[in-house]
């Protein structure tokens, strides 16, 4: 995606950046560095180099992981709001859990369990978060956690159709995340009051 369509989706989708404003710290913080791994990917573009490269990555994964991230405390609130108490959604407890996750897939996998206890809060895109969030994973499967390690193992230097084919997964993982499943998670709650 480039880095004006990433744009667009951010500021329709975080709002103004204003504290009072119903998107959260995380979401646009999110998109924030989606927009940035994207404008590196152009400029990746115009000047290869291996180095430019890892930097590229670590922006793309943590706007996923920052994405994941405000999922899942979208999701505890939706449990506590339908009279979940616990560990599991307590706010202190799920940012110290979630602090402690060294991997992608190991937020996908939390968000994943929370989804499944609120299918009613995420609606239909519950099964397509299902989806996307293997997805994830599979992307997170690679020791370095990204898929690329592979290239690097063989030899081979990382190529402009890797990163750009991590980056377009990356890319829709964030925007699915950030417009379908927070967005039905936050409707949710504000049919119930706890917008």
């Amino acid at each position: 995606m480039a880095t004006n369509q990433v744009l667009l989706h951010t500021e329709s989708a975080a709002g103004t950046g204003n504290p009072s404003d119903t998107a959260s710290y995380s979401a646009r913080s999110s998109l924030a560095y989606l927009e940035a791994a994207g404008a590196l990917t152009e400029h990746w573009r115009a000047h290869p180099r291996e180095a430019l490269a890892w930097p590229t990555i670590d922006t793309y994964r943590t706007s996923a992981e920052l994405a994941v991230k405000d999922a899942i405390r979208l999701a505890a609130r939706c449990m506590r709001s339908d009279g979940a108490r616990g560990a599991e959604v307590d706010p202190g407890i799920l940012e110290a859990r979630m602090s402690a996750y060294t991997t992608l897939g190991s937020l996908t996998r939390h968000l994943n369990t929370l989804l499944r206890r609120v299918p009613h809060a995420a609606g239909e895109s519950a099964q397509k978060a299902n989806e996307m969030l293997e997805r994830l994973l599979a992307l997170d499967a690679a020791p370095n956690g990204l898929g690329v390690s592979r290239a690097v193992a063989e030899g081979r230097s990382l190529a402009h159709a890797d990163l750009e084919e991590m980056g377009l997964r990356l890319t829709e993982a964030v925007m699915f995340l950030a417009h379908e499943v927070c967005g039905a998670l936050t409707r949710y709650l504000a049919l119930h009051g706890e917008a």
